[in-house]
């Protein structure tokens, strides 16, 4: 990828100056993320991400509150460990109204990643920065170990418990998501 020039009047100022400066000349599709002080660009997922990110989608719009929640696919969190866009953000609806493109996290109640090119991120660094931002969800669907996992009950260091399904069996995601998740298809 080639950046356009940065203004020569006007260097990154620091390490989320350039971060912003790097998203806004992103090619549409790519994500660009601040993790642990790294930048890093991704190009857009393989098709069995998506189809996983889909399941997860229909099962909340299926469970009895579904039509009450926003789920978005690219919703930039600003978190205490950097700029994160998770693969699956749920917040009621109109939380994200009128946000910018990088937000609060407060009122998401639940956010999901689905392991890919770095998965050591998702488990450990994004897992951590969820939590310590508050958000009272986290749903890890590990693709290298066949499980789906759910981090609950933050604090301001990690989630305190965590619930393991391996792919084929059903997760229980509590209230006020209140669903179930199939792992059955999950490829």
């Amino acid at each position: 990828m080639t950046l356009p020039d940065h203004d020569t009047d006007r260097p990154p100022a620091d390490l989320l100056d350039l971060f912003h400066h790097i998203d806004a000349h992103t090619p549409p599709g790519y994500r660009t993320q601040l993790i642990d002080q790294e930048i890093t660009v991704t190009p857009p997922p393989q098709g069995d991400h998506e189809e996983i990110i889909s399941s997860v989608i229909l099962a909340v719009a299926a469970s009895a509150g579904g039509t009450r929640w926003t789920a978005a696919p690219n919703k930039g969190l600003i978190t205490p460990r950097g700029r994160f866009i998770p693969d699956i953000t749920l917040a009621p609806k109109g939380t994200f109204r009128g946000a910018p493109p990088w937000a609060d996290p407060a009122g998401v109640e639940l956010v999901c990643e689905v392991t890919s090119r770095r998965a050591d991120t998702d488990r450990d660094v994004k897992r951590l920065g969820y939590a310590q931002a508050g958000i009272p969800l986290y749903l890890l669907i590990d693709r290298d170990n066949d499980h789906a996992v759910l981090y609950s009950q933050p604090d301001d260091t990690d989630y305190q418990a965590e619930h393991t399904v391996k792919f084929g069996g059903e997760l229980t995601i509590p209230a006020p998501v209140d669903t179930t998740i199939d792992t059955t298809e999950f490829p």
